[in-house]
């Protein structure tokens, strides 16, 4: 393996890991604003696949909310927020140099 493969393979792994912690920022940040809203608002609101935000004030000193998740909804979406730049980058490798095989 030359150091040139390997460079790129750092580079991918790089912007591999950059790409899922940026999704994983979005999602959370996605969940504390439904999660604000819900609270302060005392309604229900859902999103899509990834949480469901039950806001409910019993009594006026108390709002509560409940947060029900599917973990396999924030995986599918962690992935699909996160997968394009991984795949940018491999293309625009693939465009910009040569292939293994020609050198």
């Amino acid at each position: 393996m030359d150091d040139d493969t390997n460079d790129w393979q750092i580079c991918l792994l790089l912007v591999t890991v950059t790409a899922v912690v940026t999704a994983t920022l979005v999602l959370l940040v996605v969940i504390m604003l439904g999660a604000a809203l819900a609270f302060t608002e005392g309604t229900t609101i859902g999103t899509p696949v990834v949480a469901v935000f039950d806001g409910s004030r019993s009594s006026a000193d108390s709002p509560t909310v409940t947060i029900t998740t599917s973990w396999v909804g924030m995986g599918v979406s962690l992935l699909l927020l996160s997968l394009p730049f991984p795949l940018w980058f491999v293309v625009l490798r693939r465009q910009t140099s040569p292939s293994l095989c020609d050198q």
